[in-house]
């Protein structure tokens, strides 16, 4: 019995300082998605330098925002381009006046990938604040840029860059990420980005 309590313990335990992350959780959108290339597009030859159109949608298939992408090199689906947002679970945003925030990533790889990711934040009167945009090719740079939203700094974001290290764990490898630097940090004063 005192061997089942301490197992309950630990992992009640381990749960509470999993919970307590410093960054806010995004998740894959149940609101908003990216409408595929055409698949004409595809089998042309024209297609190779020519771009085209893809659209961020809601869930009425109302077009929000455009992108242009090469049809023969943007990667679609999860984990490659798509479309992510805070939790509906996380607790109030410490951005002043702001409901929400939307991540598009797009991913075209010809010999390289590049990355391109968009970051919007939805105040209360449900007006899209656009956040400078990212770009990176994570071959180039063996390192992946992103913006972190913390708790505990209310109304600025960090746009930090990670190297990714190949790490190993038994006879498991992996790839991780180490900390290389804070690029710039954005201050929200609740209606206007400013950069520090």
């Amino acid at each position: 019995m005192k061997k089942a309590l301490l197992i309950l313990f630990l992992f009640c335990f381990n749960t509470i300082l999993l919970g307590q992350a410093n960054f806010y959780g995004f998740q894959v959108s149940p609101k908003y998605k990216l409408t595929t290339v055409d698949s004409t597009l595809l089998i042309s030859d024209i297609s190779e330098n020519k771009k085209t159109s893809i659209f961020l949608i809601d869930h009425k298939g109302n077009k929000l925002k455009e992108f242009k992408v090469y049809p023969r090199q943007y990667k679609p689906g999860l984990g490659i381009s798509y479309v992510s947002e805070i939790s509906r679970y996380e607790p109030k945003l410490s951005l002043k006046d702001i409901n929400n925030i939307v991540t598009v990533q797009i991913v075209q790889c010809n010999i390289i990938c590049k990355y391109t990711i968009y970051y919007w934040l939805i105040n209360t009167k449900n007006e899209w604040i656009e956040l400078p945009v990212i770009e990176y090719s994570y071959e180039e740079e063996n390192a992946i840029k992103d913006y972190y939203f913390q708790y505990d700094m209310t109304n600025q974001i960090r746009l930090d860059k990670y190297k990714m290290v190949e790490s190993t764990s038994g006879k498991t490898g992996f790839t991780a990420q180490e900390f290389q630097c804070t690029l710039k940090y954005l201050n929200w004063d609740g209606i206007t980005l400013s950069e520090e």
